[in-house]
């Protein structure tokens, strides 16, 4: 499972990584770029989701039963939080601080001066646990969902890599294509989300997205990317992704999967409640999610 010494292996070995992953000549500036970026993603979210490792129950098969999510929650929500800027170990600490800048030509960012507050449990639905962190401006969501799936880490890993999965577990997705293909692990995408124009008008993300393996612990990550050959679209608002994404762990004869959603919709004031109504949409992914891989194991 995910431990610090994740997180200290990933920034011991962030800067071999992508000196390897960019030691090609034929790659361009866009390409370093985005490489570089993904690699600083996929550590901001080992050291997320290490935060919450302080709430989770004791046994994950059992947080369908009612008296035990109850329990859980009100354990949880007394329990010392945990805030971003403090992770469990300096060496998490230091990794977290030294990602807050991005690279020269991303706008990826872990939004520090947002998302200022800790984690906190909210509820448990359909065997998910569901955590928020809120934000200083409405328009930013932050939800977890973590949940054990009956399958292995390694095929979780190979249907998240596949951008096109998306479609099956994510309901707000309306069009999604690959802008660029860099590398295996390296994508950058292009995607709509909305509800409808009644609800949440429709938004666009141009993001890259990167997948690691790290010690065992499988990652796909989003982070938004300025990507010069898709300039913005004056007929559609452009959204923010912070880093986002899957982690994937090893759990008894299963896996423990993670999902993190940081996103700024941007536009016009939107209301609580329909901010609400989009955002816990993102958590129950996991969920949606597990269906779709035990209905094709």
């Amino acid at each position: 499972q995910l431990s610090e010494e994740n997180i200290i292996n990933n920034n011991n070995n962030n800067n071999d990584s992508n000196n390897n992953d960019t030691n090609n000549s034929n790659l361009d500036r866009v390409a370093i770029n985005a490489i570089t970026a993904g690699n600083q993603c996929a550590a901001e979210l080992l050291s997320q989701v290490l935060q919450v490792k302080n709430f989770d129950p004791p046994e994950y098969e059992n947080i369908n039963d009612s008296n035990l999510s109850q329990s859980l929650l009100t354990r949880s929500r007394k329990s010392v939080l945990i805030s971003p800027s403090s992770s469990p170990s300096s060496s998490s600490s230091s990794l977290s601080s030294s990602l807050a800048s991005s690279s020269p030509s991303s706008s990826s960012s872990t939004g520090s001066s947002n998302l200022i507050s800790s984690w906190q449990p909210n509820a448990i639905k359909k065997g998910v646990f569901i955590l928020h962190r809120p934000a200083i401006t409405n328009a930013i969501s932050c939800w977890m969902g973590r949940a054990k799936f009956n399958i292995s880490p390694i095929k979780v890993f190979e249907k998240l890599q596949k951008p096109e999965t998306r479609k099956f577990y994510d309901s707000t997705l309306q069009n999604m294509r690959i802008l660029r293909k860099i590398d295996d692990k390296t994508l950058i995408i292009h995607s709509t989300h909305g509800v409808s124009d009644y609800v949440l008008p429709q938004r666009e993300f141009v993001f890259l997205q990167r997948s690691k393996e790290q010690d065992g612990v499988f990652i796909v990550c989003g982070v938004s990317f300025d990507y010069p050959d898709y300039p913005k679209n004056k007929k559609i608002v452009r959204g923010q992704v912070y880093s986002s994404g899957w982690v994937i762990e090893p759990y008894k004869s299963g896996s423990l999967v993670t999902y993190l959603s940081q996103v700024d919709l941007r536009g016009k004031s939107i209301p609580s409640v329909l901010m609400n109504f989009f955002a816990e949409k993102q958590p129950m992914c996991v969920a949606n999610l597990r269906k779709l891989l035990e209905s094709e194991n």
